[in-house]
């Protein structure tokens, strides 16, 4: 343990980032396969059945990709805050809740909605919440809006 210890603090950052990451996936192995890591290759999916869930279909661009990775750090760092110590299932009926909100804001505002659209819009979510549920994430309770109540 002791050498693995050693070897873990001569990473970069970027590699302690991918052991990160595998050991996430390694967690979730064992666990309800709805409640893994939104990051990665866990949000494209996720993404995916959103937009299917919507009616935009499948098909992702490669800009898709790439508006994703681009976002993705985001919206980790706001569920963070926005809903400290929360599942992964609550943080992505979060997620699920606020992807439908920026649908329909994206609708009411009469911009052509497709899935690059959609990604590339990711970055407004945190907002869109927040005029949904004015000072939930600020005071870290978004997690209420998907269990329903404090004590639940």
């Amino acid at each position: 343990m002791d050498d693995l210890k050693r070897q873990l603090r001569q990473l970069s950052a970027s590699q302690r980032a991918e052991v990160r990451a595998y050991l996430a996936g390694l967690e979730a192995l064992g666990s309800d396969p709805t409640a893994q890591a939104l990051s990665g290759g866990h949000l494209w999916t996720f993404f995916i059945e959103q937009c299917v869930r919507l009616g935009l279909g499948s098909y992702m661009p490669k800009a898709v990709r790439s508006a994703i990775a681009r976002h993705s750090g985001l919206l980790e760092q706001y569920l963070d805050t926005a809903a400290p110590g929360s599942p992964q299932v609550i943080r992505r009926g979060i997620l699920a809740t606020g992807i439908e909100l920026l649908h329909a804001d994206l609708r009411r505002r009469a911009i052509p909605i497709n899935v690059t659209v959609l990604a590339n819009n990711l970055g407004n979510l945190p907002a869109v919440l927040d005029r949904a549920f004015p000072g939930y994430a600020k005071a870290g309770m978004l997690a209420m809006i998907i269990k329903g109540g404090p004590n639940e």
